[in-house]
């Protein structure tokens, strides 16, 4: 949780409630198709937020129906 209040789920945090690889959600990431954040620049962690992984899913049930 940050300062705001906000909490933050790490790539291996989102890959266990995926239950997936890290790589497959780093490559989302990096594709735009899981929304996310990097903290330190360029080169820094990437942060998701637990509802925007809920509306990932949600949209992928979407797409496959």
């Amino acid at each position: 949780m940050d300062g705001n209040g906000t909490e933050w789920l790490t790539i291996p945090e989102v890959a266990a409630r995926l239950a997936v690889n890290e790589r497959t959600v780093r490559s989302w990431l990096q594709k735009g198709l899981l929304t996310g954040y990097k903290f330190g620049g360029w080169r820094g962690e990437w942060r998701v937020k637990p509802e925007d992984v809920e509306r990932f899913v949600a949209d992928s049930k979407n797409r496959r129906t």
